[in-house]
Order: structure tokens, then sequence, then C-alpha cells
């Protein structure tokens, strides 16, 4: 599985730093050792948002095909995961 990483706070664009089209469908696992939130939406949400799936380290999530876009964060020192386009 591609990894993808991010150093900061800020909310992260899924597919992009994947290189993964967005809409596919996506398995992505959290390899950070802190939680992940993983929000849905064609643009970032608000700096301030924490809603979303809360993924634990280690543990997976299934982004079903038609996505507009996903975003994920983690705080404070961004996050590690792998992403594999086409998983569901």
């Amino acid at each position: 599985m591609p990894q993808i990483k991010t150093t900061t706070s800020a909310w992260a664009d899924v597919y992009a730093l994947s290189g993964i089209a967005p809409g596919t469908a996506l398995l992505i696992q959290n390899q950070s050792g802190n939680v992940a939130i993983l929000q849905q939406g064609a643009v970032a949400p608000a700096a301030t948002d924490n809603t979303g799936r809360w993924l634990q380290s280690g543990l997976e999530a299934v982004v079903d095909a038609g996505a507009a876009g996903l975003w994920i964060r983690c705080s404070p020192n961004g996050i590690t995961a792998y992403v594999q386009g086409g998983a569901a």
C-alpha cells in the first residue's frame, strides 16, 4: 500500500497525497501512534472541525467509491497512513 504522511495537524487531502483519483474506493490504515480523524467531502473541513470518523492507530477504514474527497488529520504531529485504491 502507498504511504502518505503529513507533519501538521491541518486537514490533508488523502486523494491528493496518495495520487489516487477522487471517487476511487479506498482502504486506509492509520500507522501513526495517534488517533486520526477522517472526513468525506469535496473541500477541506474548517480548521476547528473535529467531527468525522475517528481511526485508532493500526486500524483500517474503507471508503466506498464515489466519495467527493477524503480528508485526514491527526494532532499534534501529523499522520502516517497506508492507502490502497479500489478496496471497496
